[in-house]
């Protein structure tokens, strides 16, 4: 606002005060305005010219609140049934006003929680929750949980009608009501909701979940643990892992998750963990036995893990990498392990990626192959080069890509290849990978021998014109 406007509010503001008999003699208003802005409450915007703002918007949200819950326990006490439709129309309806009566429900349900309750808040909240639901089912579901168990007493059996009314219809509005319920944290819905999250439906579950970010372990009842350890263990580790990661649950859900009897509920609730705080994740890490250690060390990247983790987990894997058997198995372990410090792997690594089927390379070249390559190349430059270029010829890599790998190739290749070249026409066979490696492979003896070649063809050309010769232009 203008300089103009934030002077005429100080005056007013003022002249009330001493009014009331709260101050002797009016201050300048300048000078108020500077003292806020002083304290960062205020600030002077930087266009256009002589205005001022607030220096953060959730001032302005908390100055707005504090005269909306005036105005909400003024009409909960003495509000026409008319001026109840007009600050409905002004305020709860319109979504800008959304944070600051969040705000309010928020004071409201710190009112309630008092003992003894505070009547006045209860009758405020009652009309402030009843009228957003009148809005919007589901801001009115927000602001009765953030409002209080006293409030929810008070609007509980005529919301549950209304809600249980409206999803029956089905379609949109049952999705919408189904979040206004998840919204408001109230265990009366549990017979709706239990059947969807624990459901054998994945989908259905998941989109249980995620109608409503902040998920209250409220809606499942005050026995929801024992609630939830009756799930299967697949549903039981992807409530926890959803809860902790997109939810509020972490506090509750990570102590009730690892002291489940399921290994891979304890992993699925570390790796959410590591979502919401990587330290409060490996200080519980650190607390596993050694099985359920390995099982989530393995399912967790290796840069999460900090402190005494980290050796631990390398122990682990080079454990892993001296049982296994299959090669793509020990160079995945193997990789895993230089990602936690393991030194000096590129032998080892050429050995396991030397016994691999085609099949198997071409697996690991759809997905991590390079930096297995580049690690090899490091120490045997020649034997990544050879290798890679066998792939090529063979059709298992395909040369655009990797043929950078190719400096040099074995004699015996080179004179098989060479042979295809001078004997065959090749133009409608897959012999392009072939002629990339020997390409990207040249030597003088090579080069000498191309050209005799083609000298060769060019005499026969020329001496015998009568003929087609398609052979020796196609070899040509």
């Amino acid at each position: 606002m203008t300089d103009t406007v934030a002077r005429g509010i100080v005056s007013k503001v003022s002249a009330g005060l001493r009014e009331d008999g709260q101050i002797a003699n009016a201050p300048e208003p300048l000078g108020v305005i500077a003292a806020l802005s002083a304290h960062h409450v205020l600030e002077r915007a930087p266009s256009p010219p002589d205005t001022v703002r607030f220096e953060h918007q959730q001032y302005q949200e908390f100055y707005a609140a504090s005269h909306l819950a005036w105005r909400i326990r003024e009409l909960a006490g003495k509000g026409t049934e008319q001026e109840i439709l007009e600050f409905t129309k002004k305020y709860i309806n319109e979504p800008a006003w959304a944070e600051p009566l969040r705000m309010v429900a928020e004071d409201i349900g710190a009112a309630v929680s008092k003992t003894p309750e505070d009547a006045t808040a209860i009758k405020a909240g009652a009309l402030l929750v009843t009228k957003a639901f009148d809005c919007d089912p589901i801001f009115g579901g927000e602001l009765s949980f953030l409002s209080g168990g006293g409030v929810w007493k008070e609007v509980g059996a005529n919301t549950d009608k209304r809600l249980r009314t409206r999803y029956s219809t089905g379609g949109q509005q049952s999705e919408i009501v189904l979040t206004s319920m998840l919204a408001t944290g109230s265990d009366e819905f549990r017979d709706i909701l239990l059947p969807l999250l624990s459901s054998t439906d994945q989908q259905v579950r998941l989109g249980t979940y995620r109608l409503w970010g902040d998920f209250h372990l409220s809606s499942l009842g005050p026995d929801w643990e024992k609630t939830v350890r009756g799930w299967p263990e697949e549903v039981r580790a992807e409530f926890v892992s959803e809860m902790i990661h997109f939810g509020n649950g972490a506090r509750s859900l990570v102590p009730f998750a690892l002291a489940d009897e399921s290994a891979k509920v304890k992993v699925a609730a570390i790796s959410a963990l590591a979502w919401v705080s990587l330290e409060g994740m490996n200080q519980r890490l650190s607390e596993l036995d050694e099985d359920t250690f390995e099982a989530a060390a393995r399912e967790l990247p290796p840069e999460w893990l900090r402190g005494p983790n980290r050796p631990h987990a390398l122990a682990i894997f080079r454990k892993l990498y001296g049982e296994a058997s299959d090669p793509l198995r020990r160079i995945g372990l193997l990789m895993h392990a230089a990602e936690l410090g393991e030194a000096d792997i590129g032998g080892r690594l050429r050995d396991d990626l030397g016994k691999c089927e085609p099949a198997q390379a071409k697996q690991l070249a759809d997905f991590r192959l390079k930096p297995i390559l580049d690690i090899i190349r490091r120490t045997d430059p020649e034997w990544v080069s050879h290798w890679v270029a066998e792939l090529i010829v063979d059709g298992t890599l395909w040369h655009d890509h990797w043929i950078g790998y190719v400096t040099s190739i074995p004699q015996e290749m080179r004179e098989t290849l060479l042979k295809r070249l001078e004997t065959e026409d090749l133009q409608h066979s897959r012999f392009g990978g072939g002629m990339s490696v020997l390409a990207a492979a040249p030597d003088s003896a090579t080069v000498n021998r191309i050209f005799g070649k083609l000298c060769e063809l060019q005499q026969i050309i020329a001496s015998q014109p009568e003929q087609r010769h398609e052979l020796e232009w196609a070899v040509a």
